[in-house]
């Protein structure tokens, strides 16, 4: 197990691949497709060895999600599918009154994904959004962070993260999503900003969200 200079490799964590596809993109889905036919995306995909699927967001479209659970306790769904479900914060209270009359092992076997966590800081929305959700029963928490990288990897655009990062941190959330929001990422800045991240957090769990507006997606990710 040494290389050609006689050394120890350092140990590198697994790859996890979430997939996004069924989430109900309103704003881009011409026509909406049916819960069955997504629910048989799912299973092909899950058939293939995924196991994290991003299902919904807001407080619209939870038939997925819900349909998940269902075949999971008919015993027809692999018990280590791991649904996310997406939470924005300027729209919060809305999906809360909805998951509170969700069964509590539904939400214990979600994980519960914060986005626009700076929406009306001042008000300690993501902290009330936060305390709310974990008092439904939510345990797996995770957190997206919104960015614009046409400018590249700035010194404030950096610092910006860093902020967010800290104020994650605060609320003992640990995994992260990094987005590419507005698809403007190039190779080799998505490798310095993941080098500097894991390097100043190294607690942290990274997800890196690639949009494919110059092809680089794939790229990106890898």
């Amino acid at each position: 197990n040494l290389d050609a200079h006689g050394l120890k490799p350092k140990a590198v964590a697994p790859l996890i691949v979430v997939d996004e596809t069924l989430r109900e993109g309103v704003e881009r889905c011409p026509f909406p497709i049916s819960t069955q036919t997504k629910i048989d995306i799912l299973k092909s995909m899950v058939v293939a060895g995924l196991r994290e699927f991003v299902v919904g967001i807001g407080p619209e479209y939870p038939d997925v999600w819900c349909e998940i659970h269902r075949l999971k306790e008919k015993n027809e769904m692999p018990a280590d599918v791991l649904p996310t479900y997406i939470i924005l914060l300027n729209c919060w209270e809305t999906a809360y009154e909805h998951f509170k009359k969700m069964p509590e092992n539904w939400i214990a076997g979600t994980v519960i994904s914060f986005g626009m966590i700076t929406h009306k800081r001042h008000e300690n929305t993501f902290e009330r959004a936060v305390e709310a959700f974990k008092k439904l029963g939510a345990k797996n928490l995770k957190v997206s962070i919104l960015n614009n990288f046409k400018k590249g990897i700035t010194d404030d655009k950096y610092a910006d993260i860093f902020e967010q990062i800290e104020l994650v941190k605060s609320q003992g959330i640990s995994v992260i999503r990094i987005n590419d929001s507005i698809g403007t990422l190039l190779p080799s800045t998505t490798r310095e900003l993941c080098c500097r991240l894991v390097n100043d957090f190294p607690s942290i769990t990274f997800c890196l969200h690639a949009h494919n507006d110059r092809g680089l997606a794939l790229a990106n990710t890898l």
